[in-house]
């Protein structure tokens, strides 16, 4: 489950809570359960712990414990989706050639460490190639990387990187 479907689950789940005290306890904890793991995988260990947290309150039907940090955790989970997101840039970015030899070596260290599943790694060069403005079909490019990465899909993510050092 990806990072915006589960706030718009959380979303609507803490909302029937808010309005009539009944909600679909099932829906909040797959939504809390998929994330989690998400998460752990991309080495976001306190908002995966935060997400276990709310998953047991889920379980235990603990209303007082959802109402009161779902908020706070959809909310993180925003950032993280900011964190991960480049910026959309819609104007023409020039390309220099020390800029395409950076971009090239970031995507290898991605393509290596999405091989050997080193999350951390991959993540840092994503979030150096995200510093600089790039053309729009780069910020494209990096952004299905990040997708891929907050998935731990790491095949994709090394797939998506090979290829955009290919261009």
């Amino acid at each position: 489950m990806d990072a915006e479907n589960a706030i718009k689950a959380l979303e609507e789940v803490t909302t029937k809570l808010r309005t009539s005290g009944v909600a679909d306890m099932d829906s909040y904890i797959i939504a809390v359960h998929g994330i989690k793991n998400a998460l752990a995988n991309i080495g976001e260990a306190e908002l995966s712990d935060a997400a276990f947290r709310l998953e047991q309150a889920g379980d235990a039907q603990d209303f007082a414990v959802i109402t009161e940090e779902t908020p706070a955790f959809m909310e993180a989970l925003r950032f993280l989706i900011d964190k991960f997101k480049p910026a959309d840039n819609h104007e023409t970015t020039e390309i220099s050639v020390d800029d395409t030899f950076f971009l090239r070596d970031k995507l290898r260290v991605i393509k290596t460490a999405c091989e050997t599943f080193d999350i951390v790694v991959a993540k840092e060069a994503l979030e150096d190639l995200q510093r600089k403005k790039w053309p729009r079909h780069i910020n494209r490019s990096l952004d299905e990387i990040s997708v891929h990465l907050l998935h731990s899909a790491f095949k994709k993510a090394a797939a998506a990187a090979e290829n955009m050092a290919k261009m």
